[in-house]
């Protein structure tokens, strides 16, 4: 969706027809261009995030509310039931860290102030923000109380998403600190993309005993507590594999664009697509028509 905000109409289907020619040599499905004025298209902005976030809290809140009714083994089976209604859709509809990063909660409290000096005291807004504090601070509890034999917990990245290197209100981080101010110990990867002050301020609050900055490099075997629900027992058979129909190569700067794609458009999904002779590895969202699709040639 491309959202488009002008103070008049003249010549605007010229300007949408560009944009839209624009976006059809950089991606694979048609751009959706979204007019209006200009005060409008403000509030769409922030409000489309705003419902993220009432999405993202509403999954979260209903997952803590299993917890403590004791049904915790049944948070994703209960959320893909409500996934499954088409009006609800499962994007942004899982239990897990709350929202975080540089956008979801700022625009989500530019909303909720905009929202209260129009008079409107009650607003989603700030009921959504206090969700998912609430829901950190039952993280951090959740953890610590399935961790019965006081093992480190181990993190793959503290920034907000993984494969940034931004921390600005990271849930990742928060859980980190949360799980530290309650007497844990952490692993943290070495992601060499974060600012190394990072990990020395962890390090100088809590300590090195408690904090320890780990590079699988210089690990052959190491063991961490994870929550039983998430292991998986492999299949107790052999698979054959079919004989070789395609052969390309994948090489590791290409994986690497394909990946930082992945994380920008938020599309989890890599697929092999072959057409007219060519093989493209496409990063869209199988889930969702809509989602945008980037390929790249092999």
């Amino acid at each position: 969706m491309v959202l488009l905000g002008h103070s008049h109409r003249r010549d605007l289907d010229h300007v949408i027809t560009d944009i839209q020619s624009l976006y059809k040599k950089i991606q694979v499905t048609r751009a959706i261009v979204c007019s209006m004025s200009l005060k409008a298209a403000e509030i769409t902005k922030i409000a489309v995030n705003c419902f993220l976030t009432t999405k993202i809290s509403y999954a979260n809140m209903l997952g803590d509310a299993l917890h403590r009714a004791g049904c915790g083994g049944e948070v994703v089976g209960v959320l893909n039931a409500i996934g499954a209604d088409q009006r609800n859709g499962r994007k942004y509809l899982n239990w897990g860290v709350g929202y975080g990063g540089p956008c979801l909660p700022r625009d989500n409290r530019a909303f909720a102030a905009f929202a209260e000096k129009l008079g409107m005291d009650y607003n989603l807004g700030w009921c959504t923000d206090g969700i998912n504090n609430e829901h950190a601070e039952f993280l951090a509890d959740y953890w610590l109380g399935m961790n019965h034999s006081n093992s480190p917990f181990y993190f793959d990245y503290i920034s907000y998403k993984y494969g940034t290197d931004i921390i600005e209100e990271s849930q990742q981080l928060r859980l980190c600190t949360d799980l530290l101010d309650k007497g844990a110990k952490v692993y943290i990867r070495n992601d060499k993309r974060l600012d190394e002050e990072v990990y020395l301020e962890l390090i100088a609050k809590y300590g090195s005993d408690r904090v320890k900055i780990v590079d699988g490099k210089h690990f052959e075997t190491e063991y961490f507590f994870a929550d039983p629900s998430v292991i998986i027992t492999p299949p107790e058979k052999t698979l054959t594999l079919p004989s070789e129909d395609v052969c390309f190569i994948l090489d590791n700067d290409t994986l690497i664009r394909l990946l930082k794609i992945s994380a920008v458009n938020q599309c989890s999904d890599l697929s092999v697509v072959g057409e007219n002779g060519v093989v493209k590895m496409v990063v869209r969202d199988k889930k969702n028509d809509t989602s945008t699709k980037t390929g790249m040639i092999v």
